[in-house]
């Protein structure tokens, strides 16, 4: 199982390929994107229910880079 400090260095490193690192809630889809494929035992958060708007924004940007295979990727390492 994946650490979340190593979790978190490769997400942020992917994050800053594609320009997202300085997006709003970039933290919180980091810690949501840990709970929610590394650790899926975890409960979702009300601020996870909240900031989905955020995360979308931040997928998109990934997605409109050619980084999204990356990020799934990482979140299906186990």
């Amino acid at each position: 199982m994946m650490t979340i400090s190593s979790f978190s260095y490769k997400l942020r490193v992917l994050l800053i390929s594609c320009g997202a690192i300085n997006m709003k809630g970039v933290d919180d889809f980091i810690q949501y994107s840990y709970r929610r494929y590394i650790n899926p035992h975890n409960k979702e958060l009300d601020t996870d229910k909240r900031n989905r708007a955020l995360y979308q924004r931040i997928i998109l940007k990934m997605a409109l880079r050619g980084k999204y295979d990356e990020y799934n990727k990482i979140i299906t390492v186990r």
